[in-house]
C-alpha cells in the first residue's frame, strides 16, 4: 500500500496537493512493482477531511490510518460536507445538519499501537530506544 510520497502530512495539504501526491505515489508504485496499490496509510496517521473521498476517487479499497476499532475491520463513513465551527462567524453559518453519509467504499484496517512495532523500537522521546526482540516477546 501507499504511505505518502515524502512523508508529507496530508492534514496540512490543500485538496489539490493531496490529490497530486496520491496520484504520483500510485504512479511510482505501479511503475516499480507492475501492480497498482490497493490501499493507503497516512504518514503519521494524519488525515484530512478530503482523504476518504480521494482514496475512493483513486480506486483504493482499504486504509490503515484510523483507530476507531482496535482489531476489527470496518467501512469508513464518507460525509461529503463538513462545516467547521468558527465562533468568529455568526452561529447560523455553522449550525447546519450533518450531511448524509454516502455508502462506504473503503475498508478500514485499524491502526493499533498494541500491534505496532513503533512504540518499543522508537529511539526518540518518549521512547525507550531499541530493544532486543526477545525483550519484546510475550510468553503465552
Amino acid at each position: 500500500g501507499l504511505h505518502g510520497y515524502t512523508q508529507e502530512f496530508v492534514s496540512e495539504l490543500s485538496e489539490e496537493q493531496e490529490r497530486a501526491v496520491l496520484a504520483k505515489s500510485i504512479e511510482v508504485i505501479t511503475k516499480m512493482s507492475g501492480k497498482r496499490p490497493r490501499g493507503w496509510t497516512a504518514p503519521a496517521w494524519a488525515t484530512s477531511g478530503n482523504t476518504v473521498r480521494l482514496l475512493e476517487e483513486h480506486d483504493l479499497i482499504y486504509d490503515h490510518s484510523f483507530m476507531h476499532h482496535d482489531c476489527q475491520p470496518y467501512y469508513l463513513p464518507n460525509a461529503p460536507t463538513n462545516i467547521e465551527t468558527n465562533v468568529s462567524k455568526p452561529a447560523e453559518s455553522w449550525m447546519t445538519p450533518m450531511s448524509k453519509l454516502q455508502p462506504p467504499g473503503i475498508v478500514e484496517i485499524s491502526a493499533n499501537w498494541h500491534l505496532d512495532d513503533w512504540p518499543p523500537l522508537n529511539s526518540g522521546r518518549p521512547g525507550t530506544g531499541f530493544r532486543r526482540p526477545a525483550e519484546l516477546e510475550i510468553s503465552v
